[in-house]
């Protein structure tokens, strides 16, 4: 046998090994391209780029409301200066009256809004509890500003500093 003969077999065996491989894997690609096209036959994937705009009623209140909230929260947050419900803030003011709760109500307000806007008397207790519950006196400032001709007068620095006048009224313009 002669030296170049030997390399000769070598190689061969080399490129018949390299050859049966490299058809195992070209035949194994095809077979996943097939699966492949005919998964996507039976489970298509939809791509939509479709927003979806809620315009009910519902929803066009939902925002309203929640555009009121805001606006109530902000005057929470410039009468109260960080004390929150469970600090039971009373502040008493240059005319010695109580401002209580972190929306500073005075008793007499309470009194006169709940009778005005609800049809309701209440007691000074019920007010100051009332002011003190921030659900409560929430949901009262909230109609103080939406629901009667008062806006936010009274909570009348905060309502300047926060320029509260103009919001309002664009708010109770487009409900």
């Amino acid at each position: 046998m002669q030296p170049n003969q030997h390399k000769t077999k070598s190689f061969k065996r080399f490129a018949v090994k390299w050859l049966k491989r490299f058809i195992t894997v070209l035949t194994l690609s095809v077979i996943a391209y097939v699966i492949a096209i005919v998964y996507s036959n039976y489970h298509p994937v939809i791509v939509t780029k479709e927003i979806i705009k809620d315009t009910s009623p519902a929803m066009f209140a939902q925002k309203i409301d929640s555009l009121e909230k805001s606006v109530v929260e902000a005057v929470r947050k410039c009468e109260s200066q960080g004390a929150n419900e469970s600090t039971g803030l009373i502040v008493f003011d240059s005319n010695k009256v109580a401002s209580i709760g972190t929306l500073q109500f005075q008793v007499k307000t309470v009194v006169y809004y709940y009778k005005t806007l609800y049809s309701k008397v209440i007691t000074g207790k019920e007010a100051i509890i009332i002011a003190l519950d921030d659900k409560l006196s929430g949901q009262l400032a909230q109609d103080i500003m939406f629901s009667s001709k008062s806006l936010a007068n009274d909570w009348l620095n905060c309502s300047n500093r926060l320029s509260l006048e103009a919001q309002i009224l664009a708010i109770k313009k487009i409900k």
